[in-house]
């Protein structure tokens, strides 16, 4: 049986990224791969000890994941211990942020698997995450090397193609969807926990913010949850308590929400898995990195109207084509297993 590693980026406590790594797993056990995944954490965080109910949650979850051993793990600056080369028939690099170059603590060679043979890496919805060119040139030239050895390239944004496209010259990138949505809704629907405090009378609306929300447009929704007596949901508040939910749980509310409000990727993402009603919110951001190509593609592939917030909610949010997004679902299915198969020749 061929092995393959998963390289991506390991954060422990956030929806996302854990979720997008199971997903990448299950894809690659439906080809009778042996998988596990190599942890890449970031500089910093390596000498923080967290805890908590939340991160309790998040290390349940883990136990859906073959890690690989702990003496593999990385960092931007770790020597390798062990001949990956030799562990490994392939390297899936992604999804998530892997090749965001502007995350000074992540960058590095390895998240372009420089470990391995040039034939064995192969990217899977890789997100550069921004839409500018590296700013400094070390990054510039280690990028443009290493992509343009890479045997196979899936990024999950537009921008991301054509960034590439200027980096190394490279026109033969395709752009998938993220991995979480190669799974399917009953697959999903399996694994979903329900948070004990949940009020099984009460619907409500899912408010999951990654950044800040204005004190008008948290009037606004007040108002349009209390006209229809929908609770609010509130999972980006540390005073909530809903923050110490799990990725189990987070799959839960994205399915049984009346709406889901938002400036978070994956909650987009499940919101369409789930059919579940959505209102796109532009993050803001004081810099340039405010990562928005990812929502711009997502809208774009599943040709969606009006979900971008315009500053007023109304009612025509809540109804949505459920037929046009699982057409577009199978269509990107079919083309992601496409470019894989193409990938393990």
């Amino acid at each position: 049986m061929k092995k393959v590693g998963i390289f991506t980026i390991y954060d422990e406590d956030n929806y996302g990224n854990r979720l997008q790594n199971f997903a990448v797993q299950e894809i690659l056990k439906t080809y009778g791969f042996e998988v596990e995944t190599i942890k890449y954490n970031i500089d910093y965080t390596l000498s923080i000890v967290k805890s908590g109910k939340r991160l309790d949650f998040f290390r349940e979850f883990n136990k859906n994941i073959n890690f690989a051993p702990d003496n593999l793990i990385m960092s931007q600056n770790s020597i390798i211990k062990e001949d990956l080369n030799k562990r490994y028939d392939y390297l899936i690099i992604g999804s998530d942020q892997i090749w965001n170059y502007s995350y000074k603590a992540l960058f590095s060679d390895k998240v372009y698997g420089s470990f391995v043979d040039k034939e064995k890496r192969i990217s899977l919805s890789a997100s550069i995450g921004v839409n500018f060119l590296p700013q400094i040139q070390e990054r510039y030239e280690v990028s443009k090397k290493y992509l343009n050895e890479m045997h196979a390239i899936s990024v999950r944004e537009y921008a991301g193609k054509e960034l590439i496209k200027q980096i190394c010259g490279r026109e033969d990138v395709e752009v998938l969807v993220d991995p979480t949505m190669l799974i399917s809704q009953e697959k999903w629907k399996s694994i979903m926990n329900k948070p004990d405090m949940i009020d099984n009378n009460k619907a409500f609306i899912l408010k999951c913010f990654l950044g800040e929300l204005s004190e008008n447009d948290n009037k606004i929704l007040e108002e349009f949850a209390k006209i229809h007596n929908y609770e609010i949901i509130d999972i980006g508040n540390k005073n909530s308590k809903y923050y110490d939910i799990g990725p189990k749980e987070f799959l839960y509310l994205e399915n049984n929400a009346k709406l889901i409000v938002t400036d978070s990727f994956h909650s987009c993402v499940f919101s369409l898995l789930f059919h579940t009603p959505l209102m796109i919110y532009k993050r803001v951001q004081e810099d340039e990195n405010n990562m928005y190509s990812r929502m711009e593609t997502l809208i774009k592939k599943f040709d969606l109207k009006n979900i971008e917030y315009n500053g007023k909610l109304d009612d025509n949010i809540l109804q949505i084509d459920i037929d046009k997004i699982e057409n577009c679902l199978q269509y990107e299915r079919r083309k992601a297993k496409e470019y894989l198969e193409r990938a393990f020749r």
